[in-house]
């Protein structure tokens, strides 16, 4: 089967057969109903090819069969470790840190792999300083790299050195005015900072953008729970409702997305019935 043939034949065969309205993992049965599934892996079973060894990686990983994905993804990156995508879906067949570490001599030695171990970490939020040190490793190879400058702030957020980070994500916005990665972290150090004027101005420049972006729900979310005092926004505009109905609209924009900081929104619900 060719590669073409291969890809429009996944495509077409997940567009026939959606999951409906589940909205969480949970929700999933443990076997997916798309039975073009199986038809497709065998007629991709032998291949060497990169690109068909990620495409028969996310077919295992649906299919459940963690192992055999992860050894084909393996394959992939070995022969072509420039395609991002497979690295991504690599990072979600792998349980935990204790997992890739016994799985790191069988990675290529390459940057991308660098880059990794570092996007790895954390999707898990598991950082440590050896990854703060990675950032700064990959740094010297692609110097402004906002993916790379991206991931370090948060490396420092997770940290807790706020106000360093806070200066990268400043940095990232001058150089992207309009980079939507990363904006709900630095929307809760600015939280956190309690820098209520420029949470409110970050909140305006990106609401006219894309509303729809689980980033950018989070970072309206924080504006409106946490502006009083010193605001852009006035008060009158700044009810409890609106911040159900923007932390609503997270949750089911980014209900499979377990990354995004939505703590902030646990008081609001406990004063729901204040304001039904």
């Amino acid at each position: 089967m060719s590669e073409r043939k291969a890809y429009e034949d996944f495509e077409r065969a997940i567009r026939k057969h959606q999951y409906g309205a589940r909205t969480g993992p949970k929700d999933y049965p443990r076997q997916p109903r798309n039975s073009a599934l199986a038809s497709i892996l065998d007629g991709i079973q032998r291949t060497k090819d990169p690109f068909l060894l990620f495409l028969k990686g996310l077919i295992l990983h649906r299919l459940n069969r963690r192992d055999e994905a992860i050894e084909s993804l393996i394959l992939s990156v070995t022969a072509y470790p420039w395609n991002w995508s497979t690295w991504e879906a690599l990072s979600r067949c792998i349980k935990d840190r204790i997992e890739l570490a016994k799985l790191r001599h069988l990675l290529p030695s390459h940057l991308t792999q660098l880059m990794f171990q570092v996007y790895s970490a954390l999707e898990r939020e598991a950082i440590e300083d050896e990854d703060l040190d990675e950032c700064n490793r990959i740094l010297t190879i692609i110097p402004d790299c906002p993916m790379v400058i991206g991931w370090k702030a948060q490396c420092l957020y997770i940290l807790k050195d706020l106000e360093e980070a806070e200066l990268l994500f400043d940095q990232l916005l001058v150089k992207d005015p309009f980079r939507i990665e990363g904006i709900d972290v630095y929307s809760a150090i600015l939280y956190v900072l309690r820098k209520k004027t420029k949470l409110s101005k970050l909140a305006r420049r990106f609401s006219s953008m894309s509303r729809d972006r689980p980033e950018v729900c989070c970072v309206i979310g924080e504006s409106l729970s946490g502006n009083t005092g010193d605001h852009l926004i006035p008060l009158q505009e700044i009810t409890i409702p609106s911040e159900a109905n923007t932390i609503r609209r997270l949750s089911t924009i980014a209900a499979l997305y377990s990354w995004i900081p939505i703590v902030s929104a646990h008081g609001l619900f406990l004063d729901m019935h204040f304001w039904s």
